[in-house]
């Protein structure tokens, strides 16, 4: 048994979280501080949650064959967005899109690409703060590159440098 707050009935829990997404999370980290700093249960409504925190129970999830499906009503949501991709994989298909993955997102596989994230992040401001001055600014314009860039950097190891030519011809033909 995992502690947690008493929840009421039919609410559960959700009150306490409240109805601001981002004072959310800080509620949340709230209750984990409570609750000794280790796995804890919340309910939702009528769902019950265990918020895990311990390194070894996230792994023991992580790798069960069976304890990652994804809602059937998430997945119908997210296929027009994401296609056929890691978000929305199942079944089979699922363990072999993260078993490729895996190494991208080890701790010294992401504390090497830091260093080129906060590059790209600081030509972005740069980029922002000059279009400031002038007026308003079509944000998307400058994240759609700054993102392609960022994960062929992270991803691929190249530098497309897109974000000094938003209007590039590749990111033209991607927009359709």
């Amino acid at each position: 048994m995992f502690p947690g707050n008493n929840p009421l009935p039919l609410f559960g829990n959700a009150l306490e979280l409240g109805f601001d997404a981002d004072d959310a999370s800080h509620k949340l980290m709230d209750m984990w501080r409570k609750h000794g700093k280790q796995n804890f249960r919340l309910a939702v409504g009528s769902e019950d949650w265990v918020l895990l925190s311990e390194a070894d129970d996230v792994g023991v999830i992580l790798s069960h064959p069976t304890e990652l499906g994804k809602p059937l009503e998430r997945n119908v949501a997210m296929m027009p967005f994401f296609g056929n991709s890691v978000s929305t994989s199942e079944g089979e298909r699922w363990p072999l899109m993260r078993k490729l993955m895996t190494p991208s997102f080890q701790y010294r596989t992401l504390e090497k690409r830091v260093q080129n994230s906060n590059a790209y992040c600081k030509h972005l401001f740069s980029i922002l703060d000059e279009k400031l001055e002038v007026g308003d600014i079509d944000l998307y314009r400058y994240l759609r590159p700054y993102m392609f860039d960022l994960l062929c950097n992270s991803l691929m190891g190249v530098n497309f440098n897109l974000l000094d030519d938003p209007d590039h011809p590749y990111l033209q033909a991607s927009r359709k």
